[in-house]
């Protein structure tokens, strides 16, 4: 859950990690997490 948060918090960095990448695993991540 604090590497969901931490990445999260970036998602609207304005930088293309953040926006894409962060925004990616983040979405992957909230699916997951009601397994």
């Amino acid at each position: 859950e604090r590497h969901l948060g931490a990445g999260l918090a970036q998602v609207a960095s304005g930088s293309y990690a953040g926006e894409h990448w962060l925004a990616t695993f983040a979405a992957y991540a909230l699916a997951c997490a009601g397994d």
